[in-house]
């Protein structure tokens, strides 16, 4: 009886391990790609609105200036709240199932 309660908190342990690192590694993909996927978006809008002849270098190097510094000060706490916002519901739920226990 002890062993196979065991295995079943390991075994639903194990899975929200799992889905918990799923998430970081999709958010640090994300985090990575964003620039390249925002960059082919704004040139390509751009060079579909202006054509490609009223895009200078000047344009591009500030404009990808700019998505960058998005990237940095966005990407991370945008990551970071995802992956702790999960954890922190499920804090807050066992603190409520604590404190709503007959005393």
């Amino acid at each position: 009886v002890f062993t196979s309660r065991l295995s079943a908190l390991r075994s639903a342990e194990h899975s929200s391990i799992f889905a918990s690192q799923l998430l970081k590694a999709v958010n640090f993909a994300s985090v990575l790609a964003a620039p390249a996927l925002s960059s082919l978006a704004m040139f390509g809008g751009y060079a579909a609105l202006y054509g490609p002849g009223g895009l200078t270098v000047s344009k591009v190097l500030s404009c990808i200036a700019m998505v960058n510094v998005l990237r940095t000060s966005i990407g991370k706490e945008m990551s970071r709240a995802t992956e702790n916002g999960p954890e922190c519901h499920i804090a807050v739920m066992r603190f409520q199932r604590f404190l709503l226990l007959p005393e």
